[in-house]
């Protein structure tokens, strides 16, 4: 791994993959739409197996869209890693 590089190859190659469509799961929309999604333990466990057990996520108060009635939660990911001189933090934020 580059000493610049947080992640090694193994969890960059883990992350970017596709989610295996036996872990994807089908829930009516509005207007007769399917709605894709996948459960948490599938999201925990991979999170596990990438970043170990030092992640955590935070969910803001969702934002209401009145006129469409849809609601978005903003969410941040956040991982500690082990570097010189002590730990780094990386935050993802991501609405869904």
């Amino acid at each position: 791994m580059n000493q610049s590089q947080l992640l090694t190859e193994e969890q960059i190659q883990l992350i970017t993959q596709s989610t295996p469509t036996e872990y994807v799961e089908f829930r009516p929309g509005r207007g007769g739409t399917s709605l894709a999604y996948v459960k948490i333990n599938h999201t925990i466990q991979m999170l596990n197996r990438v970043f170990g057990f030092d992640w955590s996520v935070e969910h803001d108060p969702p934002i209401i869209l009145e006129a469409s009635g849809e609601v978005i939660v903003p969410t941040k990911l956040i991982v500690r890693f082990p570097c010189e001189g002590g730990m780094r933090t990386v935050t993802k934020v991501q609405y869904g």
